[in-house]
């Protein structure tokens, strides 16, 4: 069984690896493996390229996401403070920094199509979910 579990984790490394294989070597450099520990220690890679998919300042975790680039959870603070800096002095000519995600409807986020006391409502409703 244990032969099964191994196969199975190499074969998510190959996957990861023929989708992103620039992304995915950097990040196993990084950690100090090599392309033969995907065969060699399945178990070890893998959870190494596990945590390092969840980090947003990895670039495998950006190519996974689709995003332009990879930023740290600290770069999204401090986007965040400078937008929201910007917008009390400068008001509603401020326009948002740019993210390395896409978001539905530019960078707005609450957008809908619904009328202003349908979406209301609709909150209401859907409150305590």
């Amino acid at each position: 069984m244990d032969g099964v579990r191994r196969t199975g984790k190499s074969l998510e490394l190959r996957d990861l690896l023929a989708r992103y294989p620039d992304q995915f070597v950097f990040e196993l450099r990084r950690g100090g493996f090599k392309a033969e520990d995907i065969t060699r220690r399945p178990a070890e890679a893998l959870a190494y390229i596990s945590v390092a998919a969840t980090l947003p300042e990895s670039p495998l975790h950006a190519a996974i996401h689709g995003w332009k680039y990879p930023l740290s959870r600290e770069g999204m603070l401090l986007l965040d403070l400078m937008d929201l800096t910007g917008r009390i002095h400068a008001g509603k000519k401020w326009k948002p920094l740019k993210r390395p995600w896409k978001t539905p409807g530019g960078e707005r986020f609450g957008q809908t199509e619904l009328p202003p006391q349908e979406a209301i409502e609709k909150l209401r409703r859907n409150a305590g979910r």
